[in-house]
């Protein structure tokens, strides 16, 4: 339900294409045409299941909090924490670029979700921050009732 009312939110923030990507639990890469229809998304592990399937997964990979500030991480604590988010990184710009080859370099790029700040640190795209998107896309539906 997030993801429709996250796009709902971006349609009344441009007229253009858009992608949102919201950063919670899951990561959600979704697109929308600039005549506002819903054209697909991706939807893979957040940052926080990213990290613990790592230390539930492998032997030895303590449940310790790392730095994620440098990919050249030292310690293995601050290596999964920046694999993750340079990781998560990686994967969110890929699907920007691919979906800019479908609907075009004014694609508007929205952020959004509880590790949106920490993405965004790393996010090499163009994008805007809306903390609130989901909330204004409710404000949107709420005014059409």
């Amino acid at each position: 339900m997030d993801r429709w009312v996250a796009l709902i939110g971006a349609r009344g923030l441009t007229s253009s294409a858009a992608c949102v990507v919201d950063c919670g639990t899951a990561v959600t890469v979704d697109a929308l045409s600039a005549e506002g229809e819903f054209l697909g998304g991706a939807v893979f592990p957040g940052l926080r299941l990213l990290r613990d399937s790592l230390v539930r997964g492998t032997a030895g990979i303590p449940a310790n909090e790392g730095d994620a500030t440098d990919c050249l991480a030292r310690s293995t604590a601050d290596g999964v924490a920046a694999g993750t988010l340079f990781g998560l990184a990686g994967a969110v710009e890929r699907l920007i670029d691919e979906y800019r080859r479908t609907l075009g370099a004014t694609m508007r790029v929205f952020l959004t979700g509880g590790d949106a700040p920490a993405l965004a640190a790393r996010l090499r795209a163009a994008h805007t921050p809306v903390p609130d998107l989901v909330l204004k896309g409710l404000a949107r539906i709420a005014d059409t009732l």
